[in-house]
C-alpha cells in the first residue's frame, strides 16, 4: 500500500489587516492542493509551543516578536524564517533603504538606473539652511524618515517652494521630484520570481506650473495619488500606452537587491526620467507588499512555498548523509558558522556558533557571513551608507560597537597598530565633517579596507545600541567632540 505523500505546514504571523488581504481562500486552497497547509500563528502565545512548522512567514514587529523568532530559530535551526528581522529592519529607515540600490554592481548598458538626489533632515533649523537644502531643485518630495508601514510613514508632501519647507516636521528625507510621465512601475519580487506592473502616479510638474503653484500637496502613496486636477484626467488615459521597462533589466535589479538585502518578499517602485528616456530611478522599497494586487499571486506564492519546503527537505537529507559519512569532519567544523542560501534567498543557520560579543542587541540568529558584509562598496552616496552598515555588522556578530572618549575610529584586534593611522586620517578630514552619517562613513571606509572587528564611537560611556537611531545619536555626540578638537 502506497504511503500518503508528506504534507508541509507553513505558519504565518500577520497583522489582521494583512492577513485579511493576503490569506485569501484561493491561496489557501491552491496551497492545500500542492500539499502545503497554511496555518495561522497566535502571536499572543509562545511560538515554541506552536507548530511544528516547515516554514515561518511573518510580518509582525516589536521586540517581543523578535525574541520569539530568536528563540524559535535556536530551537529549530533548520526551519526557514521568511524573512530575517534584521534584514527587514533596513527597509524601515529611508536612510538605509535606497543606499543598497546605489551599491548594486550591475552592468548598465542601454538602460541605466539610480536613486533620486536626496538629503536627510533631522531638525527644523536645517530646513532653513540653504547650504543643505540648496543642493536640491524644486519641486521636492518630503517623506518621513521612518518607513515602518504605519499611516504616519506614508504621509508625504510635494513641496513647490522653499517657504513651504519650513512648515514640515522633521525628521524627513527630501528627494528631488523627477518628472516621469505620470507612470510608476511596481516590481514585485517573490524569491526568484519577478513581475512588473504599471500604475498611475503624480503628474509631471512643468516650469510654468511650478511658478504658479504655492505651498505643498499632501498625499499618502505615489501610486494612489487622488488629489488630481480634473482637467488632467486625459493625462492618465495614456497609462496603458506607457512602455514597460525591459523585464530582463528589472529582473537584474531585483536579483541584486534580493542578494544584497537577504530578503525574499519585497517590491520596489521605479520611475522613468522623461528627460533621459532610458534612465530609471528607484524611489522606494517595501517589505512584504500587497501581493493580492499582483496578477495570479496565488500561483506565484504557492510555488514559492513549495520551493522553500522541498529544497529544505532535500538539504536536510544531504546534511544528514554528510554527517553520517564524515562525523570526524563534522565535529571539527561544529564550532564554525555554517549557513546556506537556497534558490529563494532564505538564510538558514545550520549550527550554533560562538561569535564575537556585541553591545548591540542581536535581532535574529540567522546571520550573514563575513564575506557577505565586507564587500559593500561605500564610495557612492556616503551620507547614507554607514548607519545601516555599522548596525548590521553589530547585529550579525561580525564586529562590536563600543563607546570611549575623543574620536570615532576603527581597529583590528591589534589596537596600537592602527591608532596612529586613524588619528592621522581624522585630522585630515575633520574640517569636512558636518553630519553623523558622514562621520560614520569615513570610519566604515576604513573598516572595509582593514576588515576590522571593532568599531569605536568616542564621546560617551559604553551603551547598548538597539537600532539605527541609537547609532546616529552616538555619532552626533562624537561629532560634537570632534568639532571641539578634543583629540586623544
Amino acid at each position: 500500500m502506497a504511503e500518503n505523500p508528506r504534507r508541509f505546514t507553513v505558519g504565518y504571523a500577520l497583522a489582521p489587516k494583512k492577513q485579511q488581504s493576503f490569506i485569501q481562500p484561493s491561496l489557501v486552497e491552491l496551497a492545500r492542493q500542492r500539499g502545503i497547509d497554511l496555518v495561522p500563528i497566535d502571536a499572543t502565545r509562545p511560538l515554541s509551543e506552536q507548530g511544528p512548522f516547515d516554514c515561518v512567514l511573518h510580518k509582525l514587529y516589536g521586540e517581543d516578536w523578535k525574541a520569539q523568532l530568536d528563540d524559535f530559530a535556536t530551537r529549530n535551526p533548520g526551519v526557514p524564517i521568511v524573512d530575517p528581522p534584521v534584514a527587514i529592519e533596513r527597509l524601515h529607515s529611508r536612510i538605509s533603504m535606497l543606499q543598497v540600490v546605489s551599491e548594486l554592481e550591475i552592468p548598465q548598458n542601454r538602460e541605466t538606473f539610480g536613486i533620486p538626489s536626496q538629503v536627510v533632515i533631522y531638525d527644523s533649523g536645517t530646513l532653513s539652511n540653504s547650504g543643505v537644502v540648496g543642493a536640491l531643485r524644486f519641486p521636492i518630495i518630503a517623506k518621513p524618515l521612518v518607513a515602518d508601514g504605519s499611516a504616519k510613514s506614508h504621509k508625504m508632501s510635494l513641496v513647490f517652494h522653499r517657504d513651504a519647507l519650513l512648515k514640515l516636521k522633521p525628521p524627513l528625507v527630501l528627494q528631488e521630484f523627477v518628472n516621469h510621465g505620470g507612470v510608476i512601475f511596481k516590481v514585485y519580487v517573490v524569491g526568484d520570481y519577478v513581475q512588473c506592473v504599471k500604475r498611475k502616479s503624480l503628474p509631471d510638474v512643468s516650469e510654468e506650473k511650478l511658478e504658479c503653484s504655492e505651498g505643498s500637496v499632501t498625499f499618502s502613496q505615489v501610486s494612489n495619488m487622488t488629489t488630481q486636477d480634473p482637467t488632467e484626467v486625459e493625462y492618465y488615459m495614456h497609462l496603458e500606452e506607457a512602455e514597460m521597462p525591459p523585464l530582463s533589466f528589472v529582473t537584474e535589479i531585483a536579483k541584486g537587491l534580493r542578494q544584497a538585502m537577504g530578503l525574499c518578499l519585497f517590491n520596489f517602485d521605479v520611475i522613468r526620467d522623461v528627460k533621459v528616456g532610458n534612465h530609471y530611478v528607484v524611489i522606494d522599497i517595501n517589505y512584504f507588499p500587497g501581493y493580492a494586487k499582483m496578477p495570479c499571486y496565488e500561483n506565484v506564492l504557492t510555488d514559492f512555498f513549495w520551493n522553500i519546503v522541498h529544497e529544505n527537505k532535500v538539504q536536510d537529507a544531504e546534511v544528514s548523509a554528510i554527517g553520517s559519512n564524515d562525523k570526524e569532519k563534522d565535529d571539527r567544523d561544529s564550532k564554525s558558522l555554517h549557513t546556506r542560501r537556497d534558490s529563494t534567498g532564505v538564510f538558514c543557520c545550520r549550527r550554533s556558533s560562538r561569535l564575537p560579543s556585541t553591545t548591540a542587541k542581536v535581532a535574529s540568529p540567522l546571520r550573514l557571513t563575513k564575506a557577505a558584509i565586507y564587500p559593500l562598496p561605500l564610495s557612492r552616496a556616503p551620507h547614507l551608507s554607514s548607519p545601516f552598515l555599522f548596525y548590521s555588522l553589530a547585529c550579525e556578530g561580525i564586529c562590536t560597537i563600543r563607546m570611549a572618549k575623543g574620536l570615532v575610529w576603527a581597529t583590528t584586534e591589534d589596537l596600537a597598530r592602527n591608532r596612529a593611522k586613524v588619528l592621522s586620517l581624522y585630522r585630515q578630514i575633520l574640517r569636512s565633517l558636518n553630519s553623523p552619517e558622514l562621520l560614520l562613513t569615513h570610519a566604515a571606509r576604513l573598516a572595509k579596507k582593514a576588515e576590522v572587528r571593532s568599531i569605536f564611537l568616542f564621546g560617551a560611556e559604553e551603551r547598548s545600541l538597539h537600532n539605527i537611531a541609537d547609532l546616529i545619536d552616538a555619532a552626533n555626540y562624537s561629532l560634537s567632540i570632534l568639532k571641539q578638537g578634543r583629540l586623544p
